[in-house]
């Protein structure tokens, strides 16, 4: 972009030779270091005008001041497609905001990454159990035309000018966030923008970390790949969707499914793109089947966490029991994202430790939902660590 300063205000004192194409002209004594310097702030383009005299396309020249020394600029006429103008003493001369510094700033604007917001912040609330999601101007405010906010989506810049948010109500089993396994824990849900021609711009947010386009998502309410969406009326399976942020959320368990958010801070609110969410817990459904079940797990060696980067679920589990179990066939745990590369157990390149008490290691595989170990003898610890594509 051009070079600025404030109040660059000058009148002419020497006019160009000639008056019509020369391309130096002097400002009046001292007046020169109202404006920009070329040489360390770069060019930029001035409007030339009678004394006094509202400026018009038939009156007035646009210039590109290349260099400056003291009080005597050097131009390039005819800027912006103006018309070359007869300079005199008096004229006025002035660094104006004209096409090409809004061109400017508009090239600017579609330069910016996918996903990042302009002038705008993701603002999660919870009111009388239920979630809100909105997009607000950095001043806290609704986006509105005189203070938008802008987004790429896709190639396209797109801006938001009015209210845009997302409410989801308590009673509902949200992306299955309240399911045995997560309920009561905090989640990262990642929040996107997407756009339609009829809808515009819509707002959603999911558990999922690789939504590109609106079929990146499930439809159903309760799947863990489900995003809810601000308005879905028009929305067809091509809709670019860009991945703007991340924000904490808990759905409690039972009916009521209610929502709760905590203390937002740069770590659990993240105002830009980011495809992971963080080490995050949850509660493993685990069975046994056949001969006597292990028991009493010790709380000071059990392990349940997990982390999503983009469509892989990584996981680490460990637990360490008291009692040993006997002639046990299988034992599984539930995952915290469903696997669904296919839809029944089979083998499965995971860094997976499953021990024994007494004999060899059995077979390890993975279903849809759960992970599952078909252990020799009877055993006192499970674990396994690896990663696996949801």
């Amino acid at each position: 972009m051009d070079a600025r300063k404030n109040f660059s205000y000058g009148t002419v004192l020497t006019a160009p030779t000639p008056a019509a194409s020369g391309t130096t002209l002097i400002l009046n004594s001292g007046q020169g270091a109202r404006f920009p310097a070329p040489a360390t702030d770069g060019e930029f383009n001035i409007v030339v005008k009678p004394f006094r005299e509202i400026p018009t396309s038939s009156n007035a020249e646009i210039c590109r001041v290349t260099a400056r020394t003291t009080d005597t600029l050097t131009i390039t006429r005819e800027q912006e497609s103006s018309s070359a103008r007869t300079i005199i003493a008096t004229d006025e001369v002035f660094l104006a905001m004209t096409k090409k510094t809004l061109d400017d700033m508009g090239d600017k604007v579609e330069e910016a990454p996918r996903g990042f917001l302009l002038n705008g912040k993701i603002v999660p609330s919870v009111a009388t159990n239920d979630l809100t999601v909105a997009i607000k101007t950095l001043s806290g405010d609704d986006p509105s035309i005189e203070n938008s906010v802008k987004i790429r989506i896709g190639d396209t810049v797109r801006s938001i000018t009015a209210a845009l948010s997302v409410t989801r109500a308590s009673g509902t089993n949200w992306c299955a966030s309240g399911a045995a396994k997560l309920a009561t824990k905090e989640i990262d849900y990642f929040v996107y923008l997407g756009y339609n021609a009829t809808d515009g711009v819509v707002i959603g947010f999911s558990r999922v970390a690789s939504g590109r386009e609106y079929d990146s998502f499930h439809a159903t309410t309760t799947n863990e790949k489900y995003c809810a969406i601000s308005t879905i009326t028009n929305a067809a399976a091509g809709d670019d969707y860009e991945l703007i942020g991340r924000f904490a959320a808990t759905l409690s368990a039972g009916a009521g499914y209610t929502w709760t958010v905590p203390t937002f801070t740069n770590k659990n609110l993240i105002q830009r793109p980011i495809y992971e969410t963080r080490w995050l817990d949850w509660t493993p459904v685990v069975a046994f089947t056949a001969g006597t079940d292990p028991s009493s797990p010790n709380a000071d060696y059990t392990l349940n966490t997990y982390k999503l980067i983009n469509d892989t679920c990584h996981i680490n589990f460990y637990r360490l029991y008291g009692s040993a179990g006997a002639t046990v066939t299988v034992s599984q745990f539930s995952l915290p994202m469903n696997w669904y590369a296919h839809a029944t157990a089979i083998q499965i390149a995971l860094a997976a430790t499953v021990v024994p008490l007494v004999g060899t290691t059995g077979n390890i595989g993975v279903s849809n939902n759960a992970y599952v170990y078909t252990p020799s003898y009877s055993m006192t610890q499970l674990g396994a660590t690896g990663s696996y594509e949801y």
